[in-house]
């Protein structure tokens, strides 16, 4: 297991840019007790120094140039890797053929055979395991391997709803009739982490809920036995805690689910007589702010905090002012931010903790022509509304649900799985993975190679072991140097100073961080992983 994650740290992202400046962007902001205004004004953005962004990438960035009609570009093979005409980017397709083998688990491919929702991760912490949930009349779920794709193998424990842990790569939680577990997809141990009794018919959201960025926090909807009342609550899978019901009686439950800190729950579905409404909870089950009564403001949103420390939902919009945009919207008040200026957007996933402060979004739509430039294409997009990567085409004509491309990224950011008939307009619908790894921007970056290679000490140029577990050796020219470590979502977690060569991380939970040193003059990063002994 070390063996794979210190494979995979190689290319987990490391951070670049350290100074958030206050660009202008779009800002609506909430009045109490009303949705968000439609008049909107120019402001900045407050600077919060401890966040630092994800990396950029060398992709397009124009938010005019048009790409559309998409150069002609031939179907790849299974496991074939193409370059996007358009964009430059690298497409592998991961699933195969219908009625051709898959060589390890003795089967065949089905017509559909993809990952789940665009909310839901598909790869694991490290990124060494992609989870492909949908395989239709086929063995399934199907494990690949998160490099080569190769299938290694199928099947899991009898459960309703299961998402991957945010930091430890082995495991999967689980929800099977009232209990929460961990599954260890490696030696298949199963662990019971919450147990409601009182309660049946539960699920994570459903299907759109997830576990907060630090694997602690999940919110369950279920039905309550005694008096069959539908509810929601928060349980801290931890220490087992199960916090007070939120009454749902006369909701049209579309999901509800625990926001990326933990702090609140969010509940999505016709909660006042108006469809795709939104309504933010704290952890005791009082509302937060007014309800978002506007239809789709946003929709098809996810989860996650943004660069100022404060939990979003990030998504399309579909009403006024911001008809088609994508926008984040803050949890504590409504505040509403445009964070593109063209297009219209379909899915949203924000699933790259690894690259904190972006999330990816789908365009499925080819017209028409006010919806310019973003014509059936994914691109990613940083949350303070300042750039926009574009990334490739998803060429999904067919107009079936399956067909949705809805992408996920993986953890580093720097993968992007979708769903696809490539111009087919008919089955099969297969997975692709768009890889751009190659393209990061490397500003103020040292890189980090092998970190464990014989005759590296505390004179050399890197830290190691990489990865550790109780210890890390710091090199000489950064002794009395600032330091910050961070986490993956961007948040400080230490700061001091380095006055010797070994730094003790053995109180850190498993999971990658960023360790910065910094002076008057001068910004180092390295990322390194700590794990459990």
């Amino acid at each position: 297991m070390k063996d794979i994650l210190l494979k995979n740290v190689l290319f987990v992202c490391i951070c670049s840019g350290f100074t958030i400046t206050s660009p202008a962007q779009t800002s609506y902001e909430a009045e109490a007790g009303t949705d968000a205004k439609d008049t909107g004004f120019i402001t900045s953005p407050k600077s919060t120094s401890d966040f630092v962004y994800g990396p950029d990438y060398n992709l397009i960035t124009s938010p005019v140039q048009m790409y559309w009609p998409s150069q002609p570009l031939t179907k790849p093979g299974y496991l074939e890797t193409l370059i996007d005409p358009d964009f430059g980017t690298k497409i592998t397709r991961i699933t195969g053929d219908p009625g051709s083998p898959i060589p390890k688990i003795g089967s065949t491919w089905k017509t559909v055979a993809r990952h789940g929702y665009s909310k839901r991760p598909v790869w694991n912490a490290d990124e060494s395991l992609i989870y492909l949930e949908t395989h239709k009349g086929g063995l399934s779920p199907l494990f690949l391997d998160g490099e080569t794709y190769e299938v290694l193998f199928y099947g899991q424990p009898s459960s309703r709803e299961r998402r991957w842990h945010p930091t430890n790569p082995d495991l999967m939680i689980i929800l099977n009739g009232n209990e929460v577990k961990s599954w260890n997809v490696r030696n298949d141990n199963i662990t019971v982490l919450a147990n409601f009794p009182g309660y049946n018919d539960c699920y994570f959201g459903p299907w759109e809920g997830n576990l907060s960025s630090d694997g602690k926090w999940v919110a369950i909807y279920a039905n309550r036995i005694s008096d069959t009342t539908k509810v929601g609550f928060a349980a801290d899978l931890e220490n087992g805690i199960k916090y007070p019901d939120i009454d749902l009686s006369g909701v049209d439950v579309d999901w509800i689910s625990i926001s990326a800190s933990g702090k609140y729950l969010v509940l999505q579905g016709t909660i006042s007589g108006g469809d795709d409404q939104t309504q933010v909870y704290d952890l005791q089950g009082n509302k937060i702010g007014s309800l978002w009564s506007q239809y789709g403001r946003p929709s098809h949103y996810d989860l996650t905090v943004d660069e100022n420390g404060d939990d979003v939902a990030v998504g399309v919009s579909k009403s006024s002012p911001d008809n088609g945009r994508v926008i984040k919207r803050r949890l504590i008040d409504g505040a509403v931010t445009v964070l593109t200026t063209g297009g219209y957007a379909t899915h949203t996933s924000t699933r790259c903790p690894g690259r904190p402060g972006w999330a990816v979004s789908s365009f499925n739509h080819r017209g028409p022509t006010n919806w310019t430039p973003y014509y059936n294409e994914i691109a990613v997009i940083k949350l303070d509304g300042t750039r926009v990567e574009r990334v490739c085409h998803m060429r999904n004509l067919f107009k079936i649900y399956d067909n949705e491309a809805q992408p996920c990224p993986s953890p580093s950011g720097s993968r992007i799985i979708f769903a696809g008939d490539w111009e087919n307009n008919d089955y099969p619908v297969q997975a692709y993975v768009v890889d751009f790894r190659e393209g990061m921007v490397p500003v103020g970056i040292e890189s980090i190679a092998d970190h464990n290679q014989p005759g590296n000490n505390p004179g050399t140029s890197h830290i190691y072991p990489n990865p550790a577990s109780e210890y890390i050796f710091i090199p000489d020219q950064y002794i009395n140097f600032n330091y910050r470590i961070l986490s993956m979502n961007g948040q400080v977690i230490e700061r001091g100073r380095s006055d010797t060569n070994m730094k003790d991380i053995s109180n850190f939970k498993p999971g990658f961080y960023i360790i910065e040193f910094f002076n008057l003059t001068e910004i180092k990063r390295y990322t390194y992983i700590v794990i459990s002994d």
